[in-house]
């Protein structure tokens, strides 16, 4: 081999090597861009929620519609919502009652007998064994289940909670009045569980004297009646035994 023939085989081997570099290097850099494409991520990137922007001013709650100017709604059934009453409401609406004089009280209930008297709503048993149901239009927490039975109005349910201090009663009274069914001897207000009423009676204080005892007195002045005796008495299952149930029974005269 002579040393013309000699460097062009060195030339042709240097030329064939540097082609292999350089296809070496475009098959890696494939490679790389291959696997950052479709290789799936270790951990998920963290989504930022977009914040919902405060409102400048703060929303209040609808009122309640009751008939009536906004006053008349505000004294009855004072609240934001319907069915509901803000407990300071009901604390301070009592405590102003309870520094009523008897005549500002005596105006106070008639009052509150013009405003009941407006919202009242009555609905008659469907049959003997169905009650009579008193409601106030648009509160429908309040409520009361009643019947005439024999000579006495039996009160099986009452739920009066969210009226004033007073209103009670009259809402009461109203209903007994509306429906025709006046009691003739007794008032009963059945199954005691009011527990304020429970708790003066485990203290040994007189059932004339407890929250239901005042409740059901008012209620018989209101209809015209005085009361001769309150007693507390077991109630009697349909086969004669008595139950754990108690009835407060408001003898009238």
């Amino acid at each position: 081999m002579n040393s013309r023939t000699t460097m062009a085989f060195l030339a042709s081997a240097l030329a064939l090597a540097a082609m292999a570099n350089t296809i070496s290097h475009a098959t890696a850099a494939s490679m790389q861009v291959a696997e950052s494409r479709w290789a799936r991520p270790t951990t998920k990137p963290e989504e930022t929620k977009p914040q919902a922007a405060e409102p400048t001013t703060k929303r209040s709650s609808p009122e309640r519609e009751v008939p009536g100017s906004a006053t008349d709604r505000k004294r009855l059934v004072p609240g934001d919502v319907a069915g509901e009453k803000p407990a300071e409401d009901v604390k301070r609406t009592r405590q102003e009652a309870s520094r009523l004089s008897p005549e500002e009280w005596k105006q106070e209930r008639e009052r509150l007998r013009a405003e009941i008297n407006e919202q009242l709503q009555l609905r008659k048993a469907r049959g003997p064994d169905d009650l009579d149901l008193a409601t106030i239009k648009d509160d429908p927490r309040v409520h009361m289940r009643f019947r005439k039975h024999n000579e006495s109005v039996d009160i099986e349910e009452i739920v009066t909670r969210d009226l004033e201090k007073g209103a009670g009663s009259v809402f009461a009274s109203e209903a007994l009045i509306r429906s025709g069914n006046l009691p003739d001897k007794t008032i009963r207000l059945r199954n005691i569980i009011e527990e304020t009423t429970l708790e003066e009676l485990k203290a040994g204080k007189q059932p004339q004297e407890t929250k239901l005892g005042r409740f059901g007195t008012a209620v018989a002045e209101d209809i015209g009646r005085k009361i001769r005796q309150v007693r507390i008495e077991d109630q009697v299952s349909d086969y004669g035994t008595r139950t754990a149930r108690r009835d407060m029974v408001f003898v009238l005269e």
